[in-house]
């Protein structure tokens, strides 16, 4: 930016106070929501709710790439 030197202290001090407003915000905002939500609701719902089964992994061979020295 043009005529602003490096350390600038009006600029430091606007950039530490948006970052500071936006953070205060980000944790604000969710936890207001959490707080109306009643938690017998909401236990209710993840004993009920159907989490899909991790699918079991089946070891595997490496895979040959190429050609080797073996093949010549």
């Amino acid at each position: 930016m043009v005529g602003i030197k490096t350390y600038d202290p009006l600029t430091l001090a606007a950039v530490v106070v948006l970052l500071a407003v936006v953070g205060l915000a980000a944790c604000y905002v969710p936890s207001i929501r959490a707080t109306r939500v009643d938690p017998l609701v909401s236990l209710r719902y993840e004993r009920w709710k159907k989490v899909p089964q991790k699918k079991q992994m089946r070891p595997t061979t490496p895979q040959r790439c190429g050609r080797t020295n073996f093949e010549l």
